[in-house]
């Protein structure tokens, strides 16, 4: 998937050339950023986030997230969505590095849709939730960049009924704060 390799890409490049000092970003701070890994169980979804930093250990915010496939049958296609609000906590080592806990309420909507004969098909949807608790680390090489990543270790689903536990969807991504 390009996804996943463009941010390899690109975090590696960051860390080759952006300097790491202890930074810290400040209260009241805003950041956007972008999400790749496995947000629900049927699918890898690129997906933004936005941020707000109301205290130096907590950041809150939300993710979003989409993606699409064709060709799994003659006409076929599948859709996801991802609504994910969140909170995470921050358990700071040293300034630019930081171990956390993350927790997500994971609103995820799958549908297909299948076309057996021209101007006949069939649409199938189906809404997932569930309480997510994962834990990761991210790495501050300024007062405004974030990289991280993370691993669900918890995932209670609400509906249907299902709880997960183990090293579940892993994830990584990049955020930016405004200052």
């Amino acid at each position: 998937m390009f996804a996943p390799r463009f941010v390899q890409i690109v975090t590696v490049l960051l860390l080759c050339t952006v300097p790491a000092a202890a930074q810290q970003i400040p209260e009241g701070t805003v950041g956007i950023g972008a999400t790749v890994g496995s947000m629900n169980s049927r699918n890898d979804i690129l997906g933004g986030h936005l941020a707000l930093v109301p205290s130096a250990n907590l950041h809150v915010g939300a993710q979003a997230g989409f993606a699409l496939e064709s060709g799994r049958g003659v006409g076929s296609s599948r859709s996801y969505w991802l609504l994910a609000p969140y909170a995470k906590l921050l358990f700071p080592l040293r300034d630019e590095f930081t171990p956390f806990l993350i927790g997500q309420m994971i609103l995820d909507n799958g549908g297909s849709t299948y076309t057996y004969t021209p101007g006949q098909g069939e649409t199938t949807s189906s809404l997932r939730t569930s309480l997510f608790i994962g834990g990761g680390a991210e790495y501050f090489p300024s007062s405004r960049l974030g990289i991280y990543a993370y691993l669900g270790l918890l995932d209670i689903g609400l509906e249907p009924q299902a709880t997960r536990i183990g090293l579940l969807q892993p994830r990584a991504g990049i955020e930016w704060f405004f200052h």
